[in-house]
This record gives structure tokens, C-alpha cells and sequence, in this order.
């Protein structure tokens, strides 16, 4: 089971593992997705809650924590994160990078986080 440390993050929450990406709406969806990936080597993993504060998730210990060493991600960082991810060849979905001075980080966040929670799925159904 996953724990947080000092509080719990803004949902939707969007954890990066390798070329991986995990979201989910609430903490029990998390745990289910995180449970779904099976072994993972023990690191440190950076992560994203729908404000934009950047957490770390430790596989050594299931705990996600906001003390990190990158406390801000940008509009263009998960924009990235997502286009550069497995997540986007399964859906065959690139997110644009145009206009995101009219976009809200939330807006984007949740945007994103459907996105892989949509790959996600269909990842498990083939």
C-alpha cells in the first residue's frame, strides 16, 4: 500500500517511472495502478499533483513524499514527460504544445492525466 508522507497531493497525481507514466484520481487508484506494474527497481521517481508541486515517489519504501529536489514543474515539463512517454505511442496521441500561455496548468494536468489513464487501459487490454 502506498503511504504519503506529511500530506497527500492535489489529484489527479501523475508519477514518471522510466519512459512509464502512472495517474490516477484518487489515492486508491493509485495504489491499484502502482500494484499493476509489477516489480520495479528501487529509486526514486519524480511525480506531478494537479497544482504543479513535484513529490517523489520511493519504490524502496511505497512512499510518496513533496520533499523533492524539483518542486516546480512547467506546462512544457509534462507536456514532454507525456509526449516523450510509452504512453503516447499506445494512444497514438501527441499533446500540442501551442498556446499554453492560454492554458491553465491545472487544465493541462487533468488533461494529460485522462490521457494516460486512458493508455493505461488499453495497454491492459492487448
Amino acid at each position: 500500500m502506498i503511504l504519503f508522507l506529511l500530506r497527500r497531493p492535489q489529484f489527479p497525481f501523475i508519477i514518471q517511472i522510466g519512459d512509464r507514466l502512472v495517474a490516477a484520481k484518487s489515492a486508491g487508484k493509485l495504489d491499484e495502478e502502482l500494484q499493476r506494474l509489477g516489480p520495479v527497481e528501487n529509486d526514486f521517481h519524480d511525480a506531478v499533483d494537479n497544482s504543479g508541486e513535484g513529490w517523489c515517489l520511493s519504490t524502496e519504501h511505497w512512499v510518496i513524499s513533496p520533499i523533492w529536489m524539483r518542486k516546480k514543474w512547467t506546462k512544457a515539463e509534462l507536456i514532454r514527460a507525456y509526449n516523450t512517454s510509452r504512453c503516447a505511442e499506445v494512444t497514438g496521441k501527441i499533446y500540442p504544445e501551442k498556446s499554453l500561455s492560454s492554458k491553465r496548468f491545472d487544465r493541462i494536468h487533468a488533461e494529460i492525466a485522462e490521457l494516460i489513464i486512458e493508455a493505461n487501459r488499453q495497454e491492459r487490454q492487448t
